[in-house]
């Protein structure tokens, strides 16, 4: 299978890359930066000129997008909102006109997800959650530009299935754990508590998924059969944090549904309609990645 991978150079990309790669895939690999340490050569390609995604096409048989502002961090919010939805569009529309049936596009948890923290004094502010153990079906809820702009696009993907009969899969992606990033923080003396503090959005339910179980992810979809549009919310089951289940729920979620009677709810996420379609379900415990990675500073 000949796949045209989108955002290569990046802290997911690459990973999928390698992947891939690894599998037997094909790959044509594209980003906007440059990158020499990728098992296959990288194309340089400027992805917000559509002439540009139709030369990318030829002989494909699936998309794997994952090029796009990362974060609500670019200062121009109409440059993130219009490179993120045009990108896509661009893809998409070429995609469907070249006769290549399965796209496959990275979203964000923040495309349903407010942004939540306790205050310094303590304070939880209250969830804005529909249900849980979330899911992928939740409801759109951006609360920053980027993730309005990562909800558009999933309307985008929910539209080519819809009226051109596509495959698309949208993966809202929760925060994406690479262990070679430890480094970093490991040169400044970072304690593993400030590591997950610096992420913990309470709206995220603690979620985390590293970047290995998301090219496995991304890998199982494309050799899967998928008809239609689905979103998914890929997370560890294991939150990012050392409290039960009935404890985060207490502390943080009060006046959430459940889906599930208290005694049987294992996980803050349900991932169950995605193993059940495509057989995955991750193997790394990033909580204990991280925390064995940082040492514990007093």
């Amino acid at each position: 299978m000949k796949i045209l991978l989108t955002g290569a150079a990046g802290n997911l990309g690459s990973t999928v890359c390698r992947k891939l790669y690894e599998e037997g895939f094909e790959i044509v690999a594209t980003d906007q930066h440059m990158r020499k340490d990728l098992p296959v050569k990288l194309q340089v390609a400027d992805l917000t000129d559509r002439i540009v995604c139709y030369g990318l096409m030829e002989g494909a048989d699936a998309i794997v997008h994952l090029a796009a502002h990362p974060n609500d961090g670019l200062p121009i919010k109409q440059d993130l909102l219009n490179d993120n939805l045009s990108i896509t569009m661009n893809l998409l529309h070429a995609a469907w006109e070249s006769g290549i049936n399965k796209f496959l596009s990275a979203s964000s948890v923040q495309a349903m997800t407010q942004d939540r923290r306790m205050a310094d004094d303590g304070t939880v502010p209250k969830s804005s959650l529909k249900y849980l153990p979330l899911d992928g079906e939740a409801p759109a809820n951006p609360g920053n530009v980027y993730g309005l702009s990562k909800q558009l696009c999933e309307e985008l993907l929910s539209f080519y299935a819809r009226e051109k009969g596509m495959s698309c899969i949208a993966f809202r992606f929760p925060f994406l754990f690479n262990p070679e990033y430890l480094k970093y923080y490991r040169r400044y003396r970072m304690s593993w508590k400030i590591y997950v503090s610096q992420q913990t959005n309470l709206e995220e339910c603690f979620a985390a998924l590293s970047v290995n179980d998301s090219a496995r992810l991304i890998s199982a979809v494309l050799k899967a059969d998928i008809s239609g549009y689905r979103c998914y919310y890929p997370a560890s089951p294991i939150p990012v944090i050392n409290e039960s289940i009935p404890v985060l729920l207490k502390k943080y979620y009060k006046g959430v549904e459940l889906r599930k009677p208290l005694a049987e709810l294992k996980s803050l996420v349900d991932i169950s309609k995605i193993t059940k379609e495509t057989g995955w379900t991750p193997e790394d415990n990033v909580y204990r990645m991280i925390k064995e990675g940082l040492k514990e500073k007093a």
